[in-house]
Order: C-alpha cells, then sequence, then structure tokens
C-alpha cells in the first residue's frame, strides 16, 4: 500500500473512531443547533483539524480545507468575489458626496489583500479575482469624483512584498506593514485636516518606537483551519511607543474604559497572548495585541495628540492594529465596523453624532463579498451600507 493510501487509511479510522464516541452526542445536539454552530462544538475538533492537515502534509499535498499552502510556506485562499462591483462603488460615492455637503472630507483607503498584484502566488485551478475587484472599483470611484489612495501597490507587488508584509498562517497583513502604513497616513491626514506633516516627525519615525518579536505565538485563522503541522505559528512584531502617552479608549457596547499609557489601553489584552510556540487553537493574538477583540464601534481619545481633530474611520479587521497606532498621534478617533454593529446604529448616524473632521474608509479587497453575509449575520448592516443618507 502506497503513502497516499496508508495516510488517507489512518485518517479514515480515527474519523470513524471519533465519530464513535461523539456521534450519539452530536445527534442530540443537531436537534437544536445550526450547522455551523455544530461544527465548533465538535468534540476534539482541534486533533481532529491536527489529523486532517497532518495527513495532507505528510502526502505532500499543498491544497487542504479550502487553504493553499505555498512553496514558502504562505497559506493562502481562493477568492471568487460577488458582482457587488457597481453597487460598493456606486454606495461609496453617494457617501463621499453626503459628507462634502456636511462639510467632512472623504478618503477611500484601498488596503492589500494577501496577494501579490499578478495572482502568481496561486496555482492556475485556484481562483482570485479580489484585485480584479479592487481595480474596478477604483476606477468607478474615480470616474465619480471621489479621492482614492491605494496601497497594494507598496505592499503586494510581488510575492516577495507579500511573504514580508503578511502572517504566512492568517489572511491579515503584520505589523511591520502596518507601521510602514501608519508612516505613510498620518502626514496625509494632516494635510487633510489643514495640519503640518512635519509636526508628527517624532511620533512616526523609526526611533519613536520600540521594535520586539514574539516568537511562534500567532496561529492564525488559516492555520486554525488546517492543524499546526500543515501551517505552523507566526511570530508577532508588536510596536510600541517610545515617547510618553495619555489616552483613553472606549468600547460603547460594553462596559470597557480603559485610560493610561498605550499599553495600558489599546494593549489591554495583550498578556493573555500564548508566548513561546504555544499559540492557542481558539486564542486570536491578531486581536489580543491591539484593541482587544472585535468590536462594531470603538474610540480613542488623546488630548496631547499632535494632531487636535476627530477622525472616523469606516473599516474592517485590517484596521485594528493601524488604529492603535494613529491613536498617538490623533485627539479623537472613532473607529466602525458595520459587520459589528448593535440593532439600530449606522454609519450614518454616527456622522451625525460625532461630527467628523475627517473620514476615512478603509477595506482591503475581501471586503467586497460582505454583502452576501447570511446566517446569525444577517440582522446586521454589511460592509459599503451607510444607513439612510438624508
Amino acid at each position: 500500500m502506497n503513502l497516499v493510501k496508508t495516510s488517507h487509511c489512518l485518517f479514515a479510522v480515527a474519523f470513524l473512531a471519533m465519530l464513535s464516541v461523539f456521534g450519539p452526542l452530536l445527534a442530540r445536539k443537531a436537534r437544536h443547533m445550526p450547522i455551523h454552530a455544530l461544527a465548533e462544538a465538535f468534540p476534539l475538533k482541534r486533533w481532529f483539524v491536527e489529523l486532517n492537515g497532518g495527513a495532507h502534509r505528510l502526502i505532500g499535498r499543498r491544497f487542504c480545507n479550502t487553504v493553499y499552502r505555498t512553496s514558502e510556506g504562505m497559506l493562502l485562499s481562493e477568492y471568487h468575489g460577488s458582482g457587488v462591483t457597481a453597487s460598493v462603488a456606486k454606495n461609496v460615492a453617494a457617501f463621499s458626496q453626503w459628507l462634502a455637503a456636511r462639510g467632512a472630507p472623504f478618503l477611500y483607503v484601498q488596503l492589500p489583500m494577501k496577494i501579490d498584484m499578478e495572482g502568481t502566488m496561486m496555482p492556475s485551478c485556484l481562483v482570485q479575482n479580489a484585485n480584479a475587484k479592487a481595480n474596478a472599483i477604483l476606477s468607478a470611484l474615480a470616474d465619480s469624483g471621489v479621492k482614492t489612495l491605494d496601497l497594494r501597490a507598496e505592499f503586494t507587488s510581488s510575492s516577495e512584498d507579500v511573504e514580508r508584509y503578511f502572517y504566512k498562517t492568517d489572511h491579515h497583513w503584520n505589523n511591520d506593514a502596518v507601521f510602514k502604513v501608519f508612516g505613510m497616513l498620518a502626514p496625509e491626514i494632516a494635510r487633510k485636516v489643514g495640519a503640518d506633516p512635519a509636526t508628527l516627525v517624532p511620533f512616526i519615525s523609526a526611533d519613536a518606537w520600540n521594535r520586539e518579536v514574539w516568537p511562534q505565538c500567532f496561529l492564525g485563522t488559516k492555520t486554525r483551519r488546517t492543524g499546526r503541522v500543515f501551517g505552523g505559528l507566526d511570530d508577532l512584531f508588536v510596536y510600541t511607543p517610545r515617547f510618553k502617552t495619555n489616552m483613553s479608549m472606549t468600547i460603547p457596547s460594553t462596559k470597557i474604559n480603559l485610560a493610561g499609557d498605550f499599553r495600558d489601553t489599546v494593549m489591554w489584552r495583550s498578556g493573555k497572548i500564548h508566548r513561546g510556540g504555544k499559540g492557542a487553537f481558539r486564542t486570536d493574538a491578531y486581536s489580543l495585541l491591539y484593541i482587544g477583540s472585535t468590536y462594531g464601534v470603538a474610540r480613542h481619545e488623546n488630548p496631547n495628540a499632535p494632531l487636535k481633530c476627530r477622525l472616523m474611520i469606516v473599516g474592517d479587521s485590517f484596521v485594528r492594529p493601524l488604529e492603535a497606532m494613529l491613536s498617538t498621534v490623533v485627539s479623537d478617533i472613532l473607529v466602525l465596523d458595520q459587520r459589528r454593529f448593535e440593532p439600530g446604529e449606522t454609519v450614518a448616524g454616527f456622522v451625525e453624532s460625532f461630527k467628523p473632521d475627517l473620514v476615512l474608509q478603509m477595506n482591503n479587497p475581501s471586503a467586497f463579498g460582505a454583502d452576501m453575509l447570511v446566517g446569525p449575520k444577517k440582522r446586521r448592516p454589511v460592509l459599503f451600507d451607510y444607513g439612510e443618507l438624508r
């Protein structure tokens, strides 16, 4: 019997053994749980995932549970997108015009996705059209007169760029990329609100921040689908300011109201990250490091920041570490993620109450399919839905 058949047989035997033990329990639960929740509740799920990924790695397969592993160990996923290009561009343009009528400048920032611009990292049999979607949307926004900033060329021009600026085991960019964007975007914000970008140099230069490496402590979303044997672990690059900080962070949907320095506020949950190759299977170190979790609304206030303005950011999870860094230079920031809104909350409503001096929309290309959310997220507004603009 060859290696492939042996690995398949071992996997089948292990699966049947687990099913025989836990099958009756799952059958009882299945009567009261949706299928996605049942999958999460599967006993010993972690070991099932590890066994599956290990079997794939043993026989040299590069594709496991919808995840493709490159020869450099980068984990990638297909992206088919959806037919939303026209509606996304139309909604963003309408929002930009609505803001202009209220005297609030708007900038759409196109964040990168974990794939090189030419798509050479993916085999031809797998679809990855996220950048094509982004190109079409940016073109439509330009035709509508919307100001845009495309960051993709800085971070995904080649496969080497992707390997440098993205986590191997996760879909997010790493903090080397985030710090680079911080240095690019902070001066742009200053110009938009009429401030002198030169005043930011003591706060955004590499000398103004410490960079630590926390080794092998991040088990990303794609490794959680395939197991450590197949996917591996990532280092975390941790940036903290050397200058003094005194700020606050409030999460309105919770009782979280923190005040103090950078570590006491935006890094308040970083101590829960398992260090030294012990990345926990269900622990999201990406969220724990900065901000703490996924929230629909987060507010950062820093009266000593060099930029005295009200900045609103509408975006996705790529924004999380960036908002932490921006909170050191902007006095008042409101960050919104429509996917996590409470019932009745809208972007337009927050604009009316917060009255921003500048609004940034920041999304990676995978967000273009976010209007296809189903299941438990169905009641929530989706990305590029701003509420009633009147």
